[in-house]
């Protein structure tokens, strides 16, 4: 009989399941550019979900007043991030690299 203690060998121990997509390129890029901008280990960050997102113009989804954007379906990323509960969102998308987005349009 298996021992009900024993983490199964690879899986994490404390019942958490990897996102899928923590581990692309993108992601790790953001993980590490909010550390910086925290002053925090990578290792204290979350990564809380990976979206796959058609942003509708050229703002990603992080739209500025009195900006204008092109106005073409863009192919990209919503990376959520979570620090001591409060929670970041990065957006990237075409040649853009993935950035913070303090306030969200999309």
């Amino acid at each position: 009989m298996d021992d009900p203690t024993e983490t199964p060998s690879g899986g994490p121990s404390d019942d958490s399941s990897p996102v899928p997509g923590a581990d692309a390129p993108d992601v790790r890029a953001s993980v590490d550019d909010l550390a910086a901008v925290l002053g925090i280990d990578a290792a204290d960050v979350t990564v809380v979900a990976v979206q796959e997102v058609a942003w509708s113009d050229g703002s990603r989804g992080c739209a500025k007043k009195g900006m204008t954007y092109t106005m073409s379906i863009i192919e990209g990323a919503r990376i959520t991030l979570e620090v001591d509960g409060t929670t970041y969102e990065y957006h990237s998308g075409g040649s853009r690299p993935p950035f913070l987005c303090e306030r969200p349009t999309q």
